[in-house]
Parts: structure tokens; sequence; C-alpha cells
């Protein structure tokens, strides 16, 4: 199981004897190594209990609520690919802002 989440038996046995924390995308990797739902490896799967089918609500709202701030990252990272591109034209002309300038400034 460490292989298939990609750390070491060491820290797996860690994880299992509960000495260090969990993360979601922790939680998330293993749940896709035994090929479950989070909610399902989290025990949250029993509905006839309805404080175990709360917490599975929140959970799916938060994962759901994670999910899509890993999408802003990921938007905001080429936002910020393009402002370091741009950046680096300003420092180092590139030749399509050299004869940007030429045309419209000089």
């Amino acid at each position: 199981m460490a292989q298939m989440i990609g750390i070491g038996s060491s820290s797996y046995a860690k994880l299992e004897e509960g000495k260090i924390k969990v993360t979601l995308e922790r939680l998330e990797q293993i749940a896709k190594a035994l090929d479950m739902d989070i909610v399902y490896l989290l025990g949250l799967n029993d509905s006839s209990d309805s404080s175990n089918y709360s917490d599975k609500i929140v959970i799916e709202s938060l994962v759901s609520k994670i999910n899509g701030f890993k999408k802003k990252v990921v938007e905001y990272e080429k936002k910020l690919a393009e402002l370091r591109a741009v950046q680096s034209c300003v420092i180092n002309p590139c030749p399509a802002l050299t004869l940007f300038k030429m045309h419209y400034w000089e």
C-alpha cells in the first residue's frame, strides 16, 4: 500500500498507528489505491445512522470545495505564468514587444 500511494513503509506504518496525521490528499490517494470512494473509506456510508449521514454530507461538501480550490489554484498558476512571461519581455524585451513599442511609441 505504501508504494501505491508513494510513501515509504515506515511512513505508512506511522499513518496506520495514528502517529502522523492523514491529509485529505493522502486519503484521496489511499481511496484511489483501494478503488473506493473516500466517504466509504471514512466509514460514513451507512445512511441509516443520521449522524454518519450528516458527516457524509459535510465531507462531500468539503471535498467538493477543496476540488474547486484546486481548480482555482491551477487557473492562478496559469495566470501567474502569463504574467511572468510579460515581465520577462519587459525586463528583456522580446521581438514582438520591441516592434510594438517602435510602432506605437516612437
